[in-house]
């Protein structure tokens, strides 16, 4: 549905393109009105590549089909530049005190950190109404940095990509 030309596969990485020629899409948000540049929603597409629906199963068809626009699933928001960069799928979204998270989003502020080994858990917690979120994350054996202060740089990356709003906690075990 979209073509990102190799002249910017450098400069945007994180973007899969613009529309082919032959397709439309769009990005609506939770209430259905169209995402501004910038703003997170789902991806619809039109075009004559889109399936018309699934075989015998008319029920499912008219949850992601309407007026030939195809709902994917994916949450995707167009950049400044009129990019299509895909954040996540909607059915791997976590609510958290409110705040739409990814696995994804984590994921890629984690594996920014050299220091931390590529497997961790994340634990969400219902307790007292309240959502709450463990990210549980493992220092390469050659790292020896301040416990405390690696997490609160894991929080502040977290908060910064995500939102203030959103409480992290998160706890440093030692490699074996």
């Amino acid at each position: 549905v979209s073509y990102l030309p190799p002249s910017l596969f450098r400069t945007h990485p994180d973007c899969v393109g613009v529309p082919l020629l032959s397709v439309e899409i769009k990005i609506l948000k939770e209430d259905g009105t169209e995402a501004m540049a910038g703003e997170d929603g789902f991806l619809y597409v039109k075009g004559p590549n889109v399936m018309l629906g699934y075989y015998l199963l008319p029920s499912l068809t008219a949850k992601v089909l309407s007026d030939g626009w195809l709902r994917t699933g994916d949450i995707a928001t167009i950049t400044e530049e009129g990019l299509l960069k895909i954040k996540g799928r909607s059915d791997d979204m976590m609510i958290i005190r409110g705040v739409n998270v990814f696995p994804s989003q984590i994921e890629s502020v984690l594996l920014k950190n050299a220091d931390i080994q590529p497997h961790y858990h994340i634990n969400v917690d219902r307790v007292n109404n309240l959502d709450t979120m463990e990210i549980v994350v493992e220092l390469s054996p050659s790292v020896s940095i301040d416990e405390v202060a690696h997490v609160e740089e894991i929080r502040k990356k977290l908060a910064s990509d995500m939102t203030s709003a959103l409480s992290v906690s998160a706890k440093i075990e030692a490699a074996m």
